[in-house]
């Protein structure tokens, strides 16, 4: 069978239509193909019309336009059918606890790596099994992840996909390296031959992987042979190029109005979203349910657009357009300080992570909470706060 187009489409009211425009043996045919309808109840696609469609009857009303490759232009992507992974995911934990001495975010990390790339709703599967039904956040574990250079996100709500990263040792300022991306039981023996490994266990993150940049440096060659890259303090070169603010902000995709047709509509205030009236939204942050209790999402308004994006992004967001006095404070020993109410956007905050391989740590100064950043460089900190349009004050000590 061959599928050679396929167009997405999402009604007004967010349900979505999928064509398949495929190719037929018997061009007098009335009814759809048995292999046709049998690919679409095992990949769960629905109910399908079952008789054919020709392009002329195609309208402005369903699927609107010709078929062409043209407006079949969406990516065809296959994902094992999920009937029997339990039994996979089952031996997989056992394989985990076997072979791995950390625990969660190890497994998590392995299975990453050797699936690489899938769903979001994968993910949420493996972790929850990983987890024992604890973890309950996916996207905060695929945050994480991401902070750390592991993987890639694309995409967003239920399109979304990650991969995996190829492997690379990151040589940063303090005279260490750090591994970020696929790594497994198996290929970090294989990397302990070549290569002295020391091991740092956070709380809420993967192990991470150090070594000497003298001894990476001079074993270059031999880590290529195992598929490692090398590169030397490549923070300097990301923090030059990323946008400023208002740039960022225009990138963000943006929604159709989202109250017509929400059953639930609530605020943020700061600490947690309270009930709203959506007849009244101002400048603000929203967390909008559908009529199906899992249709829920976080948006910023603006006084005029939607805007879309991870929670952290458009709390701060949210705080500029309010004109708050945002500021960070650069310790004199590296330490790169953020009120954690003030959490920048995550293509700005994992320029800080990847400063050190390290996510952040959490510290009080009276009632204020903060979120200290290691091995932050100057010219970085300076870089990043003209971006952002935040103050940067420069201190011996603030805790």
């Amino acid at each position: 069978m061959s599928i050679p187009m396929i167009k997405f489409e999402r009604g007004r009211h967010h349900q979505f239509y999928l064509g398949l425009a495929v190719q037929v043996s018997d061009p007098l045919a009335t009814v759809a193909p048995p292999e046709i309808l049998q690919f679409c109840r095992h990949t769960g696609l629905g109910r399908p019309v079952g008789s054919l469609v020709e392009a002329s009857e195609i309208n402005a009303s369903f699927m609107s336009g010709n078929i062409s490759w043209e407006s079949f232009n969406d990516s065809i992507r296959f994902e094992s059918s999920l009937a029997d992974f339990p039994d996979d995911l089952e031996s997989l934990e056992a394989r985990c606890t076997r072979e791995l001495e950390t625990g969660f975010w190890d497994q998590l990390l392995w299975w990453c790596s050797a699936q690489g790339e899938a769903s979001f709703q994968l993910f949420r599967q493996v972790a929850d099994l990983l987890s024992g039904g604890a973890e309950t956040k996916p996207w905060h574990l695929m945050r994480r992840l991401t902070l750390q250079g592991h993987i890639e996100v694309d995409g967003s709500s239920q399109r979304m996909r990650w991969c995996a990263n190829e492997p690379i040792f990151v040589c940063v300022s303090d005279g260490r390296a750090f591994l970020l991306g696929r790594q497994t039981p198996r290929y970090l023996k294989q990397v302990e031959g070549i290569l002295e490994l020391e091991r740092f266990t956070p709380n809420g993150a993967p192990t991470l992987i150090n070594a000497a940049t003298s001894e990476v440096l001079a074993l270059k060659s031999s880590l290529a042979s195992l598929g490692i890259s090398v590169a030397n303090n490549p923070n300097r070169r990301w923090v030059s190029v990323l946008p400023n603010w208002a740039t960022f902000v225009s990138s963000l995709k943006r929604d159709p109005d989202v109250r017509e047709h929400s059953e639930s509509f609530r605020i943020w205030d700061g600490s947690d979203f309270s009930p709203s009236n959506p007849s009244e939204a101002g400048v603000g942050l929203y967390e909008i349910t559908g009529q199906h209790p899992s249709d829920k999402r976080v948006r910023l308004f603006n006084g005029k657009e939607w805007l879309v994006g991870p929670f952290y992004d458009l709390q701060w967001i949210l705080g500029r357009l309010c004109e708050r006095d945002m500021y960070a404070v650069l310790r004199a020993d590296g330490m790169l300080l953020l009120p954690e109410a003030e959490r920048w956007p995550l293509l700005y905050e994992r320029a800080l992570v990847l400063c050190s391989g390290r996510l952040p740590n959490r510290f009080w100064v009276g009632e204020q909470s903060y979120l200290g950043y290691l091995s932050v460089e100057p010219e970085a900190a300076v870089k990043l706060c003209d971006n952002l349009g935040i103050k940067l004050k420069k201190k011996e000590t603030l805790v």
